[in-house]
């Protein structure tokens, strides 16, 4: 996938030297840059369509995106909030504006966001999967878990849905379901780091602590490829934690 996103951002790059101007490619060149995690470049695409067509809302909506990618969540919320000015009844922008208040801890406003966004978008799985999130952090678990099996009845097996509903089983004690959809997750991508993740850790609560290794171990080899330092030595603290528990009691091993 990375080399065909790649090839397209050397494809508009040809078109906008001859085309600087040219707002469906600034555009589409702004969302291979997002996907490529170079969303500074990404900004400034976005920003340059905008210069030109200041109301078009696909390129604030994106943006926006690119901005919450950005850490820069005061900045992507006034974005939204324009946007909505502009087309009120916005649903993906009212469930984009709702994942970035659930990111800055607003939750009330972050459900009334996505509540509204499923009123004009009843099945959208998307938004029940957010919303679900922001139900499990305030703590509404059985309403979280409506949500998690709606957004599943409309897009089964979706890995991150599963993750997300296995979490919140974890929280309330179901560990067998939530061991379920973990297994589940990573039968339909083998290589989920969040499914891997929370499944090693569940093993180790289980006291399975070999499988909760090879778990980990896994996401630890995942992480290091893509040079994130921090996360793969906090995966290799728990290991280290894991395997000297094994070590003084060998009984453990399972």
């Amino acid at each position: 996938m990375l080399g065909r996103n790649e090839s397209a951002l050397a494809d508009h790059n040809r078109v906008l030297q001859l085309e600087p101007n040219n707002v469906s490619f600034l555009n589409n060149r702004g969302l291979l840059l997002t996907r490529l995690g170079r969303n500074e470049e990404a900004l400034a695409d976005f920003d340059r369509l905008l210069r030109l067509q200041a109301d078009d809302l696909e390129a604030l909506n994106n943006r926006a995106l690119a901005l919450q990618n950005l850490g820069r969540l005061d900045e992507s919320l006034a974005v939204y909030d324009r946007s909505l000015q502009l087309q009120p009844n916005d649903s993906i922008v009212l469930n984009n504006r709702g994942m970035t208040l659930g990111r800055m801890k607003r939750y009330e406003e972050a459900l009334a966001s996505l509540t509204e966004s499923l009123r004009l978008r009843p099945n959208d799985p998307q938004t029940l999967g957010v919303r679900a999130e922001v139900m499990s952090e305030t703590k509404r678990y059985e309403e979280a878990l409506a949500d998690y099996g709606s957004s599943l009845k409309f897009a089964p097996d979706t890995p991150y849905i599963l993750v997300g509903r296995g979490n919140v089983l974890e929280k309330i004690g179901r560990n067998d379901e939530a061991l379920a959809d973990y297994n589940m997750a990573l039968k339909v991508a083998p290589d989920n780091h969040q499914a891997l993740a929370y499944r090693g850790n569940l093993f180790k609560r289980l006291g399975r602590y070999q499988a909760a290794i090879d778990d980990l171990e896994r996401v630890r080899a995942a992480v290091s490829a893509t040079g994130n330092k921090p996360v793969e030595d906090a995966m290799t603290k728990d290991i280290i934690a894991i395997q000297q528990s094994i070590d003084k009691r060998p009984n453990m091993r399972k």
